[in-house]
């Protein structure tokens, strides 16, 4: 049954009413049908006549409701309210003056928005479901589906999961119940699922609104609305999951809802964003293009709108960075920067200048516009305080840029905007993001406290995405990078070894999956160090000799199997073994340097300061220190590959000079 309708039945007239009553009760109910006030005076003066029959009263009200639902007459209809209301303090058990008076609230709260009419009708619902054992079960189904259409009203307003999950258990009882059932009352079912699923953010949730949006549809093919929320259900799937075939099913369904219905706004608006958050994600510039498309057709029905102009601006800066086109961002940021210019913008205009200046911050590489971006998104919480997307937007600015700059001030002022957005919408992607912030804290502070941190939120994020093992392998993978983190600094096996397993984890979800094979093979090289074991080390070369093919002009991935290489020679008594691996290790770092890696430089100095090469040692320990790649004075010193260096002349020539620099540099 469609949420906004409710079904009234009539009563028999009472025989017993003299006939001038009843000829007045008649007229006025013919001209009230026909749109006539003058039908007011009759049916005045029927009750005048008869002011105490609970009939009258209730054919009055019947009346009065139709004709001011048909005029949208707030008046009108809460005089019929007060007819049904006086019927009922007559006859409580009037079973169908009490429906009649919930379908009146129902359609106050919902055509004058006004939220306290929900709340009665509520009460009035709650009183009939009291008496289901005098309904037959047709009128007993009615009346649950009609309190559930209130239920999904006010758990919208209030953001209440109870009344969703009140509403899905009602709804559950009608479906017992011997009772032919509506593409309306799938429609309605489909609705409570829906958002409930969203508001918890439910995966199993949205499956059963596709489920029952598919029955709706059974019923009624025809049903644009239906193919609507289908769309929007399968949507949600798959920005929950990246599933592509999510992704495909909601492009089908917004074209078939858009066939049947094609000047609907949000129709177009809706698949437009589905179209931008896959282009984004995917960095597909044809779903992009398409959003944009998609983005003219809603500009051709409303232009006073601001929405499809905010998704267009973002498809044209998303697309931008993908194609590398300033024009295209330009052109994102002109259109953004017409509509600051209006007297009244919305929270979603801020957003969407925010996103354009940190894309412009990422092609220019300028950390400028990211503060400018955080200026919009403050603008925003001027107008929407309590919008949760503006503080996590603000969070994840402030924590890309603190970790560029190295400011570890910024990243803990980020960590104030992520508890303000979880405060409003505790969503599991802002956890995440925030367990992200504590790894970037944990890399710049050096603190293990920070990264226990980053798991907390890592595994706060998990209970709230129950499905992630399945449908989020880059959440397991960042997980398993805060885990190789919090090894290296307790040196501690269990860490890498739990990351070791969430990342063969996310081989087996995910076999492509970009740098898994190059991160496992950096971690079990962590664990072939720490335990001195020639099986990690063994595994690790093997992972690295995947990740190398996947990637062969990986400068950094060909510096850390080379690291790798040397550690396992230095750990080997087998002579012929150990200098092969080490000849393996310096192809590898002078690969890595071709491709401009200027660390690989300070690791060449090391190398040959294994193999006892001094001058070579030297020489490429100079070009790292000209290139600003060496590490800290303290690390250089500790550095067990330059051990057979010390009480070598031009090594502790070039340590006095560093010091020296570095003193100057202080004060």
């Amino acid at each position: 049954m469609d949420e906004g309708s409710f079904s009234i039945k009539t009563s028999s007239t009472d025989d017993s009413l003299p006939k001038a009553y009843e000829k007045f009760l008649t007229q006025g109910e013919t001209l009230l049908l026909k749109g006539d006030f003058l039908g007011l005076k009759f049916c005045d003066l029927a009750e005048k006549l008869q002011p105490e029959s609970v009939d009258l009263l209730y054919r009055i009200g019947l009346a009065l409701s139709e004709f001011g639902q048909s005029k949208y007459d707030r008046c009108l209809i809460l005089l019929s309210c007060k007819k049904f209301r006086q019927v009922l303090k007559k006859l409580p058990t009037h079973l169908h003056a009490a429906q009649a008076l919930g379908s009146n609230l129902f359609f106050l709260g919902k055509e004058f928005d006004e939220y306290h009419f929900y709340c009665e009708a509520k009460k009035v619902y709650e009183m009939l479901l009291l008496q289901s054992d005098l309904m037959s079960p047709e009128i007993y189904a009615e009346v649950l589906t009609d309190s559930c259409a209130i239920l999904l009203e006010i758990g919208r307003h209030e953001q209440d999961q109870f009344e969703f999950q009140k509403g899905l258990e009602l709804m559950e009882k009608a479906l017992q119940l011997k009772a032919p059932h509506t593409a309306d009352f799938w429609i309605l079912y489909g609705h409570l699922a829906f958002e409930f699923g969203d508001l918890i953010n439910n995966q199993s949730l949205y499956i059963k609104s596709v489920e029952f949006y598919k029955k709706a549809l059974l019923l009624s093919p025809k049903n644009g609305e239906g193919w609507f929320h289908l769309a929007l259900s399968l949507k949600h799937l798959y920005l929950n999951s990246h599933d592509e075939d999510h992704y495909a099913k909601a492009n089908e369904c917004f074209s078939s809802a858009v066939s049947l219905i094609p000047n609907d706004y949000d129709f177009w608006i809706e698949w437009a964003h589905l179209l931008l958050e896959s282009g984004r994600r995917s960095k597909d510039s044809k779903r992009l293009i398409a959003a944009i498309e998609k983005c003219q057709k809603a500009h051709q029905i409303n232009r006073i709108e601001f929405i499809h102009q905010t998704i267009w601006a973002e498809a044209l800066a998303a697309k931008a960075l993908i194609d590398d086109s300033i024009d295209e961002l330009y052109t994102a940021e002109l259109k953004i920067n017409r509509l600051l210019e209006k007297e009244e913008i919305p929270a979603e205009v801020y957003i969407a200048s925010g996103i354009i200046l940190n894309a412009l911050g990422t092609y220019f590489d300028d950390i400028d516009f990211n503060f400018q971006a955080i200026e919009k998104f403050q603008e925003g919480l001027k107008v929407d305080r309590k919008n949760a997307n503006l503080w996590f937007l603000i969070a994840e600015t402030f924590s890309l840029t603190g970790y560029l700059t190295e400011d570890v001030k910024m990243v803990e002022r980020a960590f104030f905007f992520f508890n303000k957005a979880l405060f409003f919408k505790q969503q599991p992607e802002y956890y995440f993001a925030f367990a992200k912030s504590y790894i970037k804290m944990g890399e710049l502070s050096h603190q293990k406290t920070s990264l226990h941190l980053a798991l907390y939120y890592f595994e706060q994020a998990f209970q709230r995405q129950t499905n992630v093992i399945y449908t989020k392998p880059e959440w397991l993978f960042e997980y398993a990078l805060a885990l190789d983190l919090l090894g290296d600094k307790t040196e501690e096996a269990p860490y890498y070894q739990k990351a070791i397993e969430i990342l063969n984890h996310v081989l087996i979800v995910d076999p492509q999956f970009k740098d898994v094979h190059h991160r496992l093979a950096v971690i079990y090289s962590h664990l072939a160090e720490l335990e001195l074991e020639k099986d990690h080390y063994l595994k690790s070369l093997f992972h690295f000799q995947i990740a190398n093919k996947n990637d062969p002009e990986n400068d950094t991935l060909l510096l850390d199997m080379a690291l790798t290489l040397t550690n396992y020679a230095d750990s080997l008594d087998d002579e012929p073994k150990k200098m092969h691996l080490l000849k393996e290790s310096e192809f590898k770092l002078f690969q890595s340097a071709k491709l401009g890696n200027i660390h690989a430089y300070y690791h060449i100095g090391g190398l040959y300061a294994l193999t006892e090469d001094f001058p070579k040692a030297i020489q490429f320990l100079i070009k790292a220190k000209n290139l600003g790649s060496l590490p800290h004075i303290n690390e250089l010193i500790e550095d067990a590959w330059l051990e057979n260096l010390k009480g070598y002349e031009p090594f502790e020539n070039l340590i006095s000079e560093i010091e020296s620099s570095s003193n100057k540099k202080n004060l």
